[in-house]
């Protein structure tokens, strides 16, 4: 199982997959379209994942907002996330 996985868009083809660990749990992940990526855990696991995940997105938008606040970046969005809970 790999430990660290790059996924940033310019090193992760659309279709390419990889299998790592988010936090404790074990999840499958495919880049899906050209900015999305899918994200499949067994089922006991999913509402895990998704707790998370949402606590992980509000730490950056808050990191992302006090970084704003002290330049002029711009930021991005992205469109949703697809969690499949398998098994």
């Amino acid at each position: 199982m790999t430990w660290a996985v790059d996924l940033a868009l310019s090193e992760c083809a659309v279709g390419r997959s990889t299998t790592t660990l988010i936090g404790h749990i074990a999840a499958h992940i495919t880049r899906v379209d050209e900015d999305a990526f899918e994200i499949i855990v067994l089922r006991g696991f999913a509402e895990s994942l998704w707790d998370d995940l949402a606590r992980m997105c509000r730490r950056i938008r808050e990191a992302g907002a006090n970084l704003l606040q002290s330049s002029s970046m711009a930021s991005r969005s992205h469109r949703g996330a697809h969690l499949v809970a398998a098994g």
